[in-house]
C-alpha cells in the first residue's frame, strides 16, 4: 500500500538507510572514502541536513620483514552534512567534517568491554593507557610519527546522486548512481586530510521490507575510489579502491528500526603486510529512532571484523533534519 503521509513516506526512506559512518583509522579517514548513502534519491525542493558525532578508539601494533606500526590514539570526527533533492532525480550535498585526535580517556572501558564480549585486546593491555602514539617505520627510518593532540577542520566533500529506479510504491526496490569529490581543505600533517583530491563512484541499491519480504529491508552498494597523489605515505599509496557495504534493516516499531551493516574496503596502500595498511571489514550494530516526520536519531557501534584492519571500537550518533 502507497504511503498517504509526508511520515509515512520518510519512515520507509530511513528503514533501508545505511549509517553515514566509514572507517576511522587515521592512516583511512583522511581519503575521500565515502558511505554509500540511501538508494532513494531527495525528492525535488526537500532536504536533509546531518550533524553527527563518531569516537573511535584504536590500538594496533604489527611487523613484518623491515615494516612497524604503532596506532594508539583516539579519534573524534564532528560532521555537518547536507542533501538537497533536485529536479528530474538529482540531488547534491556538501559534507564538512572536524576532527581531533588525542590520547583520549576509553582504553580502560575499552579492555572491559573486550572482556565482557570475550573479545580479544591486541596487546593494547601491556600498552600505557590514553597515550598518542602513531608511528610507521619502513627498514629502520621513521616515515611518519604523530605525537601531538591537536583538532581542525577535515577535507571538504560535495555529493551528487542519480535516481535509477523511481522508487514509487510498485517498484521493486531503489537504486541510484551516486559520485564524491573530496577537497583538499584539511591539515594532512595532522592526518586531518590526505592533501590531494579524491573522487568516488558507486551503486546503491535498496527495498524495504513492505516491498520486499514483510519483515526484513536490505540495502547495498559498491563501487571505487580514485585517491589523489596525497602526502601520507606517498611511496606506498594505491590509486584505485574498491569498497562496498551491506546491510539488513527491521522495523521493530513505527518509530524504532535496528540494522546490522558490513562494510569493507580494498587496502590504501601498497608494498605491505601490515594488517592496519591492508583491507578492512568491520560489522556496525545500531538504528534509528523517529520523532516524528522532520528527526531522527542514528546510533551505531562498530567492531573490527578483521581484527586489527580498523580501530577496536567505533561509536556513531547523528541528529537528523528532514524538511
Amino acid at each position: 500500500m502507497a504511503c498517504a503521509t509526508t511520515a509515512c513516506a520518510v519512515a520507509q526512506a530511513d528503514e533501508t538507510r545505511p549509517f553515514e559512518f566509514t572507517d576511522q583509522s587515521p592512516l583511512v579517514q583522511i581519503f575521500g572514502l565515502p558511505a554509500i548513502g540511501p538508494a532513494r534519491v531527495l525528492d525535488a525542493g526537500t532536504t536533509t541536513l546531518r550533524f553527527s558525532a563518531d569516537l573511535a578508539n584504536h590500538y594496533a601494533y604489527a611487523a613484518s620483514g623491515g615494516e612497524r606500526i604503532l596506532i594508539d590514539a583516539e579519534t573524534r570526527r564532528f560532521t555537518v552534512a547536507l542533501r538537497r533533492g533536485a529536479r528530474d532525480g538529482i540531488e547534491w550535498g556538501l559534507e564538512l567534517p572536524y576532527v581531533g585526535y588525542s590520547g583520549g580517556a576509553a582504553d580502560a572501558l575499552i579492555e572491559r568491554w573486550h572482556a565482557l564480549g570475550g573479545f580479544p585486546n591486541g596487546g593494547r593491555e601491556f600498552a600505557p593507557r590514553n597515550r598518542l602514539w602513531i608511528e610507521y617505520l619502513r627498514n629502520g627510518v621513521p616515515i611518519l610519527l604523530v605525537r601531538d593532540a591537536g583538532d581542525g577542520l577535515g577535507d571538504l566533500r560535495l555529493d551528487a546522486a542519480r535516481r535509477l529506479a523511481s522508487g514509487a510504491a510498485d517498484s521493486a526496490s531503489d537504486l541510484a548512481l551516486r559520485g564524491a569529490l573530496k577537497l583538499p581543505t584539511g591539515d594532512a600533517t595532522g592526518l586531518r586530510g590526505s592533501g590531494a583530491t579524491d573522487a568516488a563512484l558507486w551503486l546503491s541499491a535498496a527495498c524495504d521490507a513492505r516491498r520486499c519480504s514483510g519483515e526484513l529491508g536490505w540495502y547495498a552498494g559498491a563501487g571505487l575510489l580514485r585517491a589523489g597523489p596525497g602526502v601520507i605515505l606517498a611511496a606506498q599509496q594505491r590509486r584505485l579502491i574498491p569498497f562496498g557495504s551491506a546491510g539488513l534493516a527491521w522495523r521493530v516499531t513505527p518509530a524504532l528500526v535496528l540494522r546490522a551493516q558490513v562494510d569493507a574496503h580494498g587496502s590504501f596502500y601498497r608494498d605491505s603486510d601490515l594488517k592496519p595498511l591492508g583491507a578492512t571489514l568491520q560489522g556496525l550494530f545500531g538504528g534509528s529512532w523517529m520523532i516524528g516526520a522532520q528527526r531522527t536519531v542514528d546510533f551505531a557501534l562498530a567492531e573490527d571484523l578483521r581484527v586489527g584492519s580498523v580501530p577496536d571500537v567505533q561509536f556513531h550518533l547523528a541528529w537528523r533534519l528532514n524538511y
